[in-house]
Parts: structure tokens; C-alpha cells; sequence
């Protein structure tokens, strides 16, 4: 699995499939938690201090994270038994589905402004340059200028897809798929 990438070479961005479920799978676990695990017990005043998996919406979720987090280290299918984007197995799944699904765009939209980022701003001949070298050969400078970067790019991202104009919630919800995704992203993440 890997994250989505801009391939210098030929000026594609790629998506991989099994990234994009793994980024579903995470957003549908952070927002049951965040719904029935957090939210509903505070409501009704039994919130002990920590999430209790103990209804079948949140058994699904967890099995549905456990799922995505094997992802990065070999891949298996998505069991149609687990909360899924196109078939729910039950209304609570067919009530999250919806949500995580916007949430999901956003995200995917986030991703793929970032990548389309680094190559407005021209990033592709600077990152081949340092990139091919061994890691052992890069510069403290050149790792400050890829996170540089980076950081760019994911600002130009946010500013792609969050407007002044749009509404309070609008931005929350955005802000939301944001930070979801890059959450998820730290879950990938193979070397510090």
C-alpha cells in the first residue's frame, strides 16, 4: 500500500485502490467511535473514560479497522460482512455509510490537491534530484526543503478545498476529512 503519489515522470498522480479503502475503512472507524463511542455515552451519561466496543456498530468498526490496519502489510479482500461504502448489512451501517462517504471525498479531494500541488510548484525536478541519492546523502538542508515541501503542498491543499465562503460547518467537515486522512496517513508510515 502506499499513499498517494505524483509520478514525476509522466505528470500522473496515483491512487491506489487498496489505499482508498484503507482511507474508507479509517474515516468509518474514527467516526463511529467519535459518534457511538464518545458522543452517545457522554449524552447519556455513562461515558466511563474509555470506548466501550460493546454495540454491533462499533464491533463492526473495530473489525473493519483491524481489517484496514493489515492492509499495509499484505493485502486480502474487503469481507462483505464488514461495514462497506456500497452494501451496509444494517441501518446503522446504512446511517454511517452516507456521512463517512462525504467525509471520505473530502479526503480523497485533499489528497489528490496535494499531489497536484507539488507539481504546480514545480517540485517533480527537486524531489528526483535528492530522492535519487541514498538517503545517507541527503543534507539536512534537502530533508528541511522536501518538508518545506511537503508543507506547501498541503496548505495549497487545504486552501483548494476549504473556501472562506462556505459555511461554518462546511469548513468543520472539511477540517474533519483533513485531518482524518492525514491521521490514517500516520498509520503508513514505515520509518519516522
Amino acid at each position: 500500500i502506499k499513499t498517494p503519489y505524483l509520478n514525476c515522470e509522466n505528470k500522473v498522480i496515483v491512487l491506489q485502490e487498496v489505499y482508498l479503502a484503507f482511507l474508507w475503512a479509517v474515516t468509518y472507524f474514527f467516526l463511529v467511535v467519535q459518534e457511538e463511542g464518545l458522543q452517545k455515552q457522554i449524552k447519556q451519561n455513562y461515558f466511563a473514560g474509555n470506548i466501550l466496543f460493546n454495540t454491533p456498530v462499533l464491533i463492526g468498526a473495530l473489525k473493519l479497522f483491524k481489517w484496514a490496519l493489515t492492509l499495509p502489510k499484505s493485502y486480502s479482500a474487503w469481507d462483505s460482512n464488514l461495514p462497506n461504502p456500497e452494501n451496509p448489512n444494517n441501518a446503522e451501517e446504512a446511517y454511517y455509510a452516507p456521512k463517512v462517504n462525504g467525509i471520505f471525498i473530502d479526503a480523497v479531494n485533499y489528497v489528490i490537491f496535494h499531489e497536484y500541488s507539488h507539481l504546480l510548484n514545480r517540485h517533480c525536478e527537486t524531489i528526483k534530484e535528492i530522492k535519487t541519492r541514498s538517503s545517507g546523502c541527503i543534507s539536512d538542508d534537502e530533508r528541511t526543503l522536501l518538508i518545506e515541501m511537503e508543507k506547501e503542498a498541503d496548505l495549497l491543499a487545504k486552501e483548494a478545498i476549504v473556501k472562506s465562503g462556505d459555511s461554518e460547518r462546511d469548513k468543520l467537515h472539511k477540517g474533519l476529512a483533513i485531518v482524518i486522512c492525514q491521521c490514517a496517513n500516520l498509520f503508513l508510515v514505515g520509518n519516522p
